[in-house]
Protein backbone atom coordinates (compact mmCIF):
# COMPACT_ATOMS: atom_id res chain seq x y z
CA UNK A 1 0.00 0.00 0.00
CA UNK A 2 1.53 3.31 -1.16
CA UNK A 3 2.42 5.56 2.01
CA UNK A 4 2.82 8.55 -0.04
CA UNK A 5 1.99 9.48 -3.69
CA UNK A 6 2.91 12.95 -4.84
CA UNK A 7 -0.35 13.39 -7.05
CA UNK A 8 -2.88 11.81 -4.87
CA UNK A 9 -4.31 15.42 -3.76
CA UNK A 10 -4.35 16.68 -7.10
CA UNK A 11 -6.92 13.75 -7.92
CA UNK A 12 -8.93 14.30 -5.06
CA UNK A 13 -9.29 17.44 -5.90
CA UNK A 14 -10.30 16.24 -9.52
CA UNK A 15 -12.79 13.90 -7.62
CA UNK A 16 -14.61 16.59 -5.88
CA UNK A 17 -15.15 18.41 -8.96
CA UNK A 18 -16.14 15.74 -10.79
CA UNK A 19 -19.12 14.92 -7.81
CA UNK A 20 -19.78 18.63 -7.90
CA UNK A 21 -20.50 17.68 -12.01
CA UNK A 22 -22.18 13.98 -11.22
CA UNK A 23 -24.56 16.58 -8.76
CA UNK A 24 -24.96 18.73 -11.56
CA UNK A 25 -25.72 16.33 -14.27
CA UNK A 26 -28.70 14.35 -12.39
CA UNK A 27 -29.76 18.14 -10.94
CA UNK A 28 -30.78 18.30 -14.59
CA UNK A 29 -32.48 14.98 -14.92
CA UNK A 30 -34.74 15.31 -12.31
CA UNK A 31 -35.63 18.57 -13.44
CA UNK A 32 -36.03 16.65 -16.49
CA UNK A 33 -38.53 14.12 -14.60
CA UNK A 34 -40.32 17.07 -12.75
CA UNK A 35 -40.84 19.15 -16.04
CA UNK A 36 -42.41 15.56 -17.64
CA UNK A 37 -44.61 15.25 -14.72
CA UNK A 38 -46.45 18.26 -14.47
CA UNK A 39 -49.47 16.90 -16.60
CA UNK A 40 -49.67 13.62 -14.00
CA UNK A 41 -49.03 16.25 -10.76
CA UNK A 42 -50.61 19.75 -11.74
CA UNK A 43 -49.36 21.37 -8.41
CA UNK A 44 -45.90 21.25 -10.50
CA UNK A 45 -46.99 24.08 -12.69
CA UNK A 46 -46.86 26.55 -10.13
CA UNK A 47 -43.21 25.72 -10.06
CA UNK A 48 -42.64 25.70 -14.13
CA UNK A 49 -40.78 28.52 -14.13
CA UNK A 50 -38.35 27.27 -11.38
CA UNK A 51 -37.77 23.76 -12.85
CA UNK A 52 -36.61 25.71 -16.17
CA UNK A 53 -34.32 27.42 -14.65
CA UNK A 54 -33.00 24.67 -12.84
CA UNK A 55 -32.53 23.03 -15.66
CA UNK A 56 -30.47 25.31 -17.43
CA UNK A 57 -28.33 26.47 -14.41
CA UNK A 58 -27.81 22.81 -14.21
CA UNK A 59 -26.22 22.50 -18.14
CA UNK A 60 -23.80 25.54 -17.26
CA UNK A 61 -22.63 24.38 -13.92
CA UNK A 62 -21.86 20.62 -15.84
CA UNK A 63 -20.58 22.08 -18.50
CA UNK A 64 -17.84 24.27 -16.61
CA UNK A 65 -17.23 22.18 -13.87
CA UNK A 66 -16.16 19.64 -17.27
CA UNK A 67 -14.17 22.06 -18.83
CA UNK A 68 -12.30 22.61 -15.21
CA UNK A 69 -11.43 18.87 -14.72
CA UNK A 70 -10.50 18.61 -18.33
CA UNK A 71 -8.49 21.19 -19.21
CA UNK A 72 -7.05 22.05 -15.61
CA UNK A 73 -7.24 19.84 -13.01
CA UNK A 74 -6.69 16.23 -14.65
CA UNK A 75 -3.77 17.55 -17.32
CA UNK A 76 -2.21 19.19 -13.87
CA UNK A 77 -1.91 15.64 -11.87
CA UNK A 78 -1.02 13.24 -15.08
CA UNK A 79 1.64 15.94 -14.81
CA UNK A 80 2.77 15.36 -11.88
CA UNK A 81 2.20 11.39 -12.01
CA UNK A 82 4.21 11.21 -15.14
CA UNK A 83 6.70 13.13 -13.37
CA UNK A 84 6.66 10.57 -10.59
CA UNK A 85 7.01 7.43 -12.89
CA UNK A 86 9.77 8.79 -14.57
CA UNK A 87 11.62 10.11 -11.57
CA UNK A 88 10.96 6.18 -10.07
CA UNK A 89 12.19 4.72 -13.60
CA UNK A 90 15.04 6.65 -14.57
CA UNK A 91 16.03 7.89 -10.90
CA UNK A 92 15.31 11.73 -12.16
CA UNK A 93 14.40 14.35 -10.24
CA UNK A 94 11.34 16.21 -11.98
CA UNK A 95 9.36 17.01 -8.45
CA UNK A 96 10.86 17.65 -5.08
CA UNK A 97 8.57 14.56 -3.44
CA UNK A 98 8.07 11.12 -5.12
CA UNK A 99 6.23 8.83 -4.22
CA UNK A 100 7.07 5.96 -1.48
CA UNK A 101 5.51 1.90 -2.14
CA UNK A 102 3.43 3.17 -4.93
CA UNK A 103 5.56 1.10 -7.29
CA UNK A 104 6.62 -2.40 -5.55
CA UNK A 105 9.25 -2.50 -8.01
CA UNK A 106 12.25 -1.16 -6.27
CA UNK A 107 14.59 -4.07 -6.07
CA UNK A 108 14.88 -2.87 -9.81
CA UNK A 109 17.89 -1.26 -11.21
CA UNK A 110 16.61 2.10 -12.51
CA UNK A 111 16.40 2.28 -16.50
CA UNK A 112 14.43 1.09 -19.32
CA UNK A 113 13.38 -2.22 -17.84
CA UNK A 114 12.40 -0.83 -14.59
CA UNK A 115 9.63 1.81 -16.59
CA UNK A 116 8.54 -1.62 -18.83
CA UNK A 117 7.77 -3.05 -15.38
CA UNK A 118 6.21 0.00 -13.50
CA UNK A 119 4.16 0.28 -17.06
CA UNK A 120 3.04 -3.18 -16.89
CA UNK A 121 1.77 -2.90 -12.78
CA UNK A 122 0.09 0.08 -13.92
CA UNK A 123 -1.24 -2.06 -16.85
CA UNK A 124 -2.58 -4.71 -14.76
CA UNK A 125 -4.47 -2.34 -12.05
CA UNK A 126 -6.11 -0.22 -14.24
CA UNK A 127 -7.16 -3.31 -16.26
CA UNK A 128 -8.83 -4.58 -13.45
CA UNK A 129 -10.31 -2.17 -12.00
CA UNK A 130 -12.10 -0.96 -15.24
CA UNK A 131 -13.37 -4.61 -15.59
CA UNK A 132 -15.24 -4.33 -12.05
CA UNK A 133 -16.42 -1.05 -12.65
CA UNK A 134 -17.81 -2.37 -16.12
CA UNK A 135 -21.11 -3.87 -15.35
CA UNK A 136 -22.72 -1.09 -12.93
CA UNK A 137 -21.49 1.60 -14.86
CA UNK A 138 -22.81 0.28 -18.14
CA UNK A 139 -26.12 -0.60 -16.43
CA UNK A 140 -26.58 2.57 -14.50
CA UNK A 141 -25.50 4.70 -17.62
CA UNK A 142 -27.93 3.08 -20.00
CA UNK A 143 -30.91 3.46 -17.65
CA UNK A 144 -30.14 7.27 -17.48
CA UNK A 145 -29.89 8.07 -21.08
CA UNK A 146 -32.87 5.92 -21.97
CA UNK A 147 -35.25 7.49 -19.62
CA UNK A 148 -34.14 11.20 -20.53
CA UNK A 149 -33.88 10.24 -24.09
CA UNK A 150 -37.57 8.85 -23.39
CA UNK A 151 -38.41 12.48 -21.90
CA UNK A 152 -36.01 14.58 -24.72
CA UNK A 153 -38.89 12.96 -27.47
CA UNK A 154 -42.03 13.41 -25.03
CA UNK A 155 -41.01 16.99 -24.64
CA UNK A 156 -40.47 18.00 -28.23
CA UNK A 157 -44.53 18.08 -28.45
CA UNK A 158 -45.61 19.35 -25.09
CA UNK A 159 -42.21 21.65 -23.94
CA UNK A 160 -40.74 24.58 -25.03
CA UNK A 161 -37.55 23.87 -27.51
CA UNK A 162 -34.97 24.45 -25.40
CA UNK A 163 -35.93 22.04 -22.43
CA UNK A 164 -35.90 18.67 -24.50
CA UNK A 165 -32.67 19.89 -27.05
CA UNK A 166 -31.30 19.54 -23.13
CA UNK A 167 -32.68 16.32 -22.56
CA UNK A 168 -30.92 15.20 -25.22
CA UNK A 169 -27.95 16.75 -24.69
CA UNK A 170 -27.61 15.02 -20.85
CA UNK A 171 -28.54 11.51 -22.48
CA UNK A 172 -25.85 12.08 -25.45
CA UNK A 173 -23.35 12.93 -22.68
CA UNK A 174 -23.97 9.48 -20.71
CA UNK A 175 -23.43 7.64 -23.61
CA UNK A 176 -20.33 9.71 -24.89
CA UNK A 177 -19.03 8.60 -21.36
CA UNK A 178 -19.88 5.01 -21.33
CA UNK A 179 -17.98 5.12 -24.90
CA UNK A 180 -14.79 6.53 -23.58
CA UNK A 181 -14.92 3.85 -20.76
CA UNK A 182 -15.28 0.93 -22.73
CA UNK A 183 -12.53 2.32 -25.11
CA UNK A 184 -10.52 2.65 -22.28
CA UNK A 185 -10.52 -0.35 -20.62
CA UNK A 186 -10.80 -2.59 -24.52
CA UNK A 187 -7.24 -0.63 -24.74
CA UNK A 188 -5.82 -1.36 -21.35
CA UNK A 189 -7.16 -4.87 -21.90
CA UNK A 190 -4.93 -5.31 -24.92
CA UNK A 191 -2.13 -3.28 -23.45
CA UNK A 192 -2.18 -5.81 -20.57
CA UNK A 193 -2.02 -8.84 -22.66
CA UNK A 194 1.37 -6.98 -24.72
CA UNK A 195 3.00 -6.31 -21.59
CA UNK A 196 2.66 -9.92 -20.92
CA UNK A 197 3.50 -11.36 -24.09
CA UNK A 198 6.72 -9.01 -24.01
CA UNK A 199 7.95 -9.95 -20.74
CA UNK A 200 6.97 -13.63 -21.56
CA UNK A 201 9.22 -13.24 -24.50
CA UNK A 202 12.51 -11.36 -22.75
CA UNK A 203 15.59 -12.93 -23.33
CA UNK A 204 17.71 -10.14 -21.78
CA UNK A 205 20.75 -8.08 -22.72
CA UNK A 206 20.43 -9.96 -26.57
CA UNK A 207 17.60 -8.19 -27.07
CA UNK A 208 17.72 -4.67 -26.06
CA UNK A 209 16.96 -2.64 -28.57
CA UNK A 210 13.81 -4.69 -29.73
CA UNK A 211 12.43 -4.87 -26.40
CA UNK A 212 13.35 -0.57 -25.83
CA UNK A 213 11.14 0.02 -28.82
CA UNK A 214 8.48 -2.04 -27.70
CA UNK A 215 8.37 -0.35 -24.84
CA UNK A 216 8.37 2.68 -25.69
CA UNK A 217 5.25 1.68 -28.20
CA UNK A 218 3.32 0.65 -25.53
CA UNK A 219 4.04 3.58 -23.48
CA UNK A 220 2.76 5.68 -25.94
CA UNK A 221 -0.38 3.64 -26.22
CA UNK A 222 -0.86 3.93 -23.04
CA UNK A 223 -0.33 7.69 -22.43
CA UNK A 224 -2.77 8.60 -25.77
CA UNK A 225 -5.23 5.89 -23.96
CA UNK A 226 -5.49 7.39 -20.56
CA UNK A 227 -5.22 11.41 -22.37
CA UNK A 228 -8.20 10.61 -24.87
CA UNK A 229 -10.40 9.38 -22.60
CA UNK A 230 -9.76 10.71 -19.09
CA UNK A 231 -11.78 7.92 -17.03
CA UNK A 232 -11.69 8.54 -14.07
CA UNK A 233 -11.16 5.11 -11.36
CA UNK A 234 -13.19 4.20 -8.55
CA UNK A 235 -10.97 5.25 -5.63
CA UNK A 236 -13.31 2.97 -3.31
CA UNK A 237 -12.46 -0.27 -5.56
CA UNK A 238 -8.83 0.63 -5.85
CA UNK A 239 -8.83 0.46 -2.22
CA UNK A 240 -10.72 -3.05 -1.90
CA UNK A 241 -8.77 -4.37 -4.78
CA UNK A 242 -5.36 -3.27 -3.96
CA UNK A 243 -4.44 -6.26 -1.33
CA UNK A 244 -5.55 -8.97 -3.80
CA UNK A 245 -3.87 -6.93 -6.93
CA UNK A 246 -0.94 -6.55 -5.13
CA UNK A 247 -0.90 -10.28 -4.69
CA UNK A 248 -1.52 -11.41 -8.50
CA UNK A 249 1.14 -8.72 -9.47
CA UNK A 250 4.00 -10.80 -7.10
CA UNK A 251 2.63 -13.82 -8.85
CA UNK A 252 2.91 -12.28 -12.16
CA UNK A 253 6.46 -11.38 -11.36
CA UNK A 254 7.96 -14.59 -9.98
CA UNK A 255 5.88 -16.42 -13.11
CA UNK A 256 7.84 -14.20 -15.85
CA UNK A 257 10.68 -13.73 -13.28
CA UNK A 258 11.00 -10.24 -13.67
CA UNK A 259 14.08 -9.53 -11.52
CA UNK A 260 16.45 -6.71 -11.68
CA UNK A 261 18.57 -6.37 -14.66
CA UNK A 262 22.90 -5.35 -14.48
Amino acid sequence: MAQYVPHYEDWRTVEKWRSGSTIAFYAGFISSLLEAGKEIIPALNDFGGLIKLATFISLIAYTLCELLIDYWLVPSAEDKRRADFLDNAFGTHFIPSNSVDYYTNDFIQPGMYKAAVNLFENSLFTYRISERMAIKKTVWTLIIALIVLILGFYGFDDQPLGIPVLQLLFSSVAIIDLVKFWYMRQRMQKLYDGWYNLFHNYIGEKDTVKFTANVLRYWQLQETTLARTQVGLDGKLFNKLNSTLSEEWNVIKEKLKIKSVE
